[in-house]
């Protein structure tokens, strides 16, 4: 066996997919992508994890405003945001994003690692 098929998991993480591994489609997975792919908030229910101060890694499950965040963000080209502090504004924007692209195979992140963190979202022929 070569040392990739020894090689559990991206970064040991038996959870996430090493790269060249393959996926076998079956007519339900192709049906769950493309309802996931259509609908952010159902993605980000589904599939979007977060770690809680007291329960550990849990199911994100969005506030009306976080869905509404991401709603308007995924039918809007441009959104303003006014919230609070500490709102959960980052979990929800992360978990668009995360959407974003896995969706669409196309899109590039830019995410710098600097004080402003990510700078550009782009979709050919879409500006952000």
């Amino acid at each position: 066996m070569t040392e990739i098929q020894n090689y559990k998991g991206y970064l040991g993480n038996p959870n996430l997919k090493r790269s060249g591994v393959s996926v076998n489609w079956t007519p339900d997975l192709v049906k769950e992508y493309a309802k996931c792919s259509k609908d952010p908030i159902y993605f980000a229910k589904k599939y979007v994890k977060i770690i809680n101060v007291d329960s550990g890694l849990v199911q994100f499950k969005p506030y009306a405003y976080q869905s509404e965040m991401i709603d308007t963000m995924h039918k809007e080209r441009f959104s303003i945001i006014a919230t609070a502090r500490q709102a959960g504004k980052t979990t929800a924007v992360v978990s668009f994003i995360l959407h974003y692209i896995l969706a669409k195979y196309y899109a590039s992140i830019d995410s710098n690692v600097l004080p402003g963190g990510l700078q550009d979202v782009k979709e050919p022929g879409y500006d952000v």
